[in-house]
Order: C-alpha cells, then structure tokens, then sequence
C-alpha cells in the first residue's frame, strides 16, 4: 500500500523537474525561433528567391507569422510569472496555443 505522503513527494518532484526543463528549453526556443525565422524571412524576401519560387509569399507569411508569435508568447509568459500586466498588454491574453495556427493557414492560401 503506498502512502499518500510518497505521492506528494513524486508530485513535488516532477513539478519542480518540469519548471526546471522549462527554465532551460524556452529561451532556447525563443533564441532559436526568433533567429531561424529572421533569416528565412530575410532569404525568402530576397527578388531572385521571390522570382524563381511561387510559394515565398507564403513562406514569409509564415515566417511572419511566426515570429508574432514567439512574441505574443514571450509577453503572456512575462506576464504570467511575474503576475503583472504590462503596459504594452494591461489585459491578460487570451491562450495562445495550437488553436490559433489552423486558422491563419486555412485564411493564407486566400490571401495569396
């Protein structure tokens, strides 16, 4: 029989191994994100890449879009912990999550 003690304790740990792992792979993911996606915006954009590829519009439009949202995220995440709001957002944002990708893919191929 375990005891509800040992169940706290694993709780306990996972948490703090899990914000520990967060800690270390988010700014990663914004390091890496906020750069891979500048610079395919930046070849993307470039006149011989736009000439010989009908899809760089939409690959900047992703890239763009992207990169708004490694931002939103960024500022929801600030607010989060530090249990702010800021001036730039003074409400607190809406989830940003996977619901939010499908819908500018399934409008991107209209505006193009």
């Amino acid at each position: 029989m375990v005891h509800v003690a040992s169940h706290q304790y694993y709780y306990y740990y996972y948490i703090r191994l899990s914000m520990q792992v967060d800690r270390a792979v988010t700014p990663a993911w914004y390091v890496i994100g906020v750069t891979g996606n500048t610079l395919s915006a930046i070849v993307w954009l470039q006149r011989r890449m736009r000439a010989n590829n009908s899809s760089a519009v939409y690959l900047v439009a992703l890239c763009v879009s992207d990169l708004l949202f490694l931002l939103l995220h960024f500022v929801q995440v600030v607010q989060h912990t530090t249990g702010k709001k800021g001036k730039v957002f003074p409400y607190s944002l809406p989830s940003v999550g996977p619901g939010a990708d499908p819908g500018v893919q399934a409008v991107s191929p209209q505006v193009t």
